[in-house]
């Protein structure tokens, strides 16, 4: 967060932050860190409910499965 964060104080237009946000308290520290928007991919493809959820005040964590071959 603290490259992004020089990259917010300096940015004329809007900046949306991506990779890894995959729980409530993650999003948020993005958006109070001054980011437009949080990506969060991640958290819809484990748990298309998660947003929902974040929004109603439930943190929800999500974690990828990983599939080794």
């Amino acid at each position: 967060m603290q490259a992004a964060s020089e990259i917010l104080a300096d940015a004329p237009l809007p900046i949306m932050l991506t990779g890894g946000i995959r729980r409530r308290t993650a999003a948020l520290r993005v958006l109070d860190g001054g980011a437009a928007v949080a990506g969060v991919a991640t958290a819809l493809a484990v748990d298309p409910t998660a947003p929902h959820r974040w929004i109603d005040g439930q943190d929800a964590p999500t974690t990828p499965v990983h599939i080794h071959r």
